[in-house]
């Protein structure tokens, strides 16, 4: 069985390690001196200013070398290098790691865009495709991952360290208008409308999607609120022969996004 790893910010729970058979490397919040490694359980932190760290090239060595002792072949899935140094790491790790052949792929974008991978690395593996085959379909697929979200203001995540990262195509939102945030082909973010209300904010969240009539879909949240169950509602009837998934946000993730994140992923074949 090929290994895969991946980080905590693929807000992949428990069950979704166990059932794809993958190992998580977390990220890390840092507050009150405290390190605390990332998760996607409730969040513990109130209204508390935390600061986050990627994982680092050492826990990306050691997670490969743990796995070389049960395969040889290891696939490695990272956030996009435009927003956090994962890639970078993994990399290191990679090139370091001599007991397996590794092969880091970057996801584009981050949340559900890993775990949408790791699930195709099964089925391909599933179906009898070889090593390297896989890898080269995994990159070739990126282009097919769509990510779309929405923040309560866009001032949070400007003030985080990804703002490099974000490219503006739009005015910055006034008043009550919620920015939407589109992640791009080369992993990049862009600023690309301002929506005011629910129902303007669900269609420009998901107008991008339904142009590529996904296989899977997933809503992401930092807390479940009306317009979180209005939208998964929504998802399940505009989409209704894919694999529909909702999970929480992790808390690195939401420490550099702020309040009431919103996210859509959707990956067609």
């Amino acid at each position: 069985m090929i290994g895969i790893v991946t980080e905590s910010l693929s807000c992949m729970t428990t069950e979704d390690r166990n059932f794809d058979n993958c190992v998580i490397v977390p990220a890390y919040c840092v507050w009150d001196n405290k390190i605390v490694p990332d998760s996607v359980r409730e969040y513990p932190y109130g209204s508390r200013n935390i600061t986050t760290r990627s994982p680092s090239a050492t826990d990306y060595f050691n997670a490969f070398c743990e796995l070389s002792k049960t395969t040889k072949e290891i696939v490695c899935f990272t956030s996009s290098q435009k927003i956090i140094p994962s890639y970078e790491n993994a990399m290191i790790a990679a090139k370091a790691c001599r007991y397996a052949k590794v092969e880091v792929v970057d996801s584009g974008a981050t949340a559900g865009s890993m775990h949408m991978l790791v699930k195709l690395c099964r089925a391909l593996e599933g179906i009898g495709v070889g090593f390297s085959d896989i890898v080269k379909i995994l990159r070739q697929q990126r282009k097919n991952i769509v990510a779309t979200f929405t923040l309560k203001s866009v001032h949070s995540i400007k003030a985080s360290s990804r703002s490099g990262a974000i490219r503006f195509d739009c005015p910055m939102p006034i008043l009550n208008q919620r920015p939407i945030f589109y992640f791009e082909a080369d992993g990049s973010i862009t600023l690309k409308k301002n929506a005011s209300g629910n129902v303007n904010m669900e269609r420009e969240l998901l107008e991008p999607h339904k142009k590529h009539f996904p296989r899977r879909i997933a809503l992401y949240y930092s807390d479940v609120t009306t317009p979180v169950r209005e939208l998964i509602r929504e998802i399940k009837e505009s989409f209704p022969d894919a694999d529909v998934m909702s999970r929480r946000v992790s808390h690195a993730i939401r420490a550099n996004t702020g309040e009431n994140l919103i996210c859509i992923v959707s990956h067609s074949m």
